[in-house]
Parts: C-alpha cells; structure tokens; sequence
C-alpha cells in the first residue's frame, strides 16, 4: 500500500486524472482502516488489563493508515474539479458533499454568545440555517466521502 501512494503522490496526472488513480487507492486505506478497527474491536472484548496491549497492537497501524488517508483525500479535493461523484464499478465510490464550516475574521465583531468561540454553538446555528455571525465567515468546505462497493456473494 505504501508504495501505492508512494506512486500516486508523486504522479504527475492532474484533475480528473488524478482522481481517477487516487479512487482505488483511497478505497484501499478506507478499507484497510475499517478492517484494522473492526479487529481492534473484537480483540478489545477481552479483560481491561489487555485493552492497553490491543491498542498498542493496532493503534501505530491505524495512526499511520489516517495519516496516508488524510494526504490522499486533501489531493483529491484539490483535483477533483467540481462536486461530481466519481464511481468505479467493483471499486468504490467517492462523494463531495458541501459542509457549513467556519473562521473567526474579527473577534472584535463577533457576538458575546459565541464568545469563547463556542464551535458547537455556532455549528448548531449553522445547521438551523443561520448564515450571518458578526465577526466569522461562514462558508462551505469541500469535503469527501469514501464509498466502498461490496463484492456480491457468489450464489
């Protein structure tokens, strides 16, 4: 897998291109992820003493796998040239919804509620509709999803 991305990262495709090769890929770590916290997660049922030994197991694994994943996802936006789902049969499928996000430009400005800047306050405006906060910029962030497809059992 490392090599993969070693191979991706460095290519010198763009836009759709560059999706393109990066979805097998991405679909890959996604998996590989899930995978590795599903273990972690049966191998968790067992007494509290073991927890620490089952997190040490797995847990470099999974930091390293984000680490990649997050790389890979950030270079995908930034090709992909607009919010169109990108499909590959047997492979997956990768989706970029819009999500309300935000950044403080004047604290000066902004209203005494959100002070401490209280992001969950702000988020839950944000999802109620509100658009307008003195003193932050709401704005929308491309973001992506990674839609693995399943292998249909053989019948």
């Amino acid at each position: 897998m490392e090599d993969e991305v070693k191979k991706l990262m460095s290519s010198r495709a763009k836009g759709e291109a560059w999706v393109e090769k990066a979805l097998p890929v991405v679909v890959g770590i996604a998996r590989t992820i899930k995978e590795l916290e599903g273990k972690k997660a049966e191998d968790s049922i067992f007494p509290k003493s073991l927890l620490k030994e089952v997190s040490d197991t797995y847990d470099p694994s999974i930091k390293a796998m984000k680490e990649v994943d997050s790389k890979v996802r950030a270079r995908i936006i930034e090709e992909h040239g607009d919010n169109s789902p990108v499909a590959m049969m047997g492979v997956g499928e990768l989706v970029f919804p819009m999500l309300w996000g935000f950044e403080v430009t004047d604290i000066n400005k902004v209203d005494r509620k959100y002070l401490v800047i209280d992001s969950a306050a702000v988020r839950e405006d944000i999802k109620k509709g509100v658009r307008n906060i003195k003193g932050i910029t709401i704005k929308q962030n491309k973001t992506l999803q990674v839609r693995p497809h399943t292998e249909k059992a053989s019948e």
